[in-house]
């Protein structure tokens, strides 16, 4: 019994291979690239593209924007990764995560308190924020549901973390692809909107994470 038992351990050992420990960066790579270039073809085909990029460049606010939702992404994706394995819990990356939009919410301020009372709504809530609140959030669906593809191979053990942070992360993608059309650059509507987007798509992630990622 015991030479069987040892002659087993040696076959498992003989046919034991190195852990794959970049997998999750690989899959999550691919399916945030899968789920951004969806959100882009999804926003051109429906909405369009803003049409002064041209010009759109030189603007400081334009270029905050971008820096935001590149931010946001960059974080997200971080603590994402970070919670797709076991073990990881969401409590350690609040301060990562909030980082962007403290700093929006900075630059909103700065320009709300440089700003006349009469200007101030306009730069709250410009002429789109209803259809910004609406649309975001549906685009951020297809990077979402890529991410939880991501979550149900791996083995998260805070489903609910773990899907927050799917969530911030698939909205921020969608901000990315949003961000192509919207001519709306006021930080204070950018803190708002995009902000407020991004943090609703990732409240669903943790609502719905772990009925989707149990395992």
């Amino acid at each position: 019994m015991a030479l069987q038992t040892e002659d087993l351990i040696a076959r498992l050992a003989a046919d034991a291979r190195p852990v794959d420990t970049h997998r999750i960066l690989r899959t999550t790579l691919i399916a945030s690239i899968l789920g951004l270039a969806a959100a882009i073809m999804l926003v051109v085909e429906t909405i369009g593209m803003r049409r002064d990029w041209a010009t759109a460049w030189g603007d400081p606010r334009v270029m905050a924007k971008i820096l935001f939702v590149l931010a946001a992404t960059a974080a997200s994706a971080l603590a994402f990764l970070r919670l797709a394995r076991p073990g990881r819990t969401l409590k350690p990356l609040i301060g990562l995560l909030a980082l962007p939009f403290a700093g929006i919410a900075a630059l909103a301020s700065v320009e709300l308190g440089m700003a006349g009372p009469q200007d101030m709504p306009a730069l709250v809530f410009g002429s789109s924020w209803t259809f910004c609140l609406a649309f975001l959030p549906l685009y951020a669906i297809v990077p979402f549901v890529a991410l939880v593809m991501v979550l149900r191979a791996s083995a998260p053990t805070d489903l609910t973390g773990a899907g927050f942070a799917a969530g911030l992360f698939a909205g921020s993608l969608a901000s990315i692809a949003y961000a192509v059309h919207c001519t709306e650059d006021a930080m204070a509507f950018v803190a708002a909107w995009y902000a407020g987007a991004i943090l609703i798509v990732g409240l669903a992630g943790a609502l719905l994470a772990p009925r989707l990622v149990r395992w």
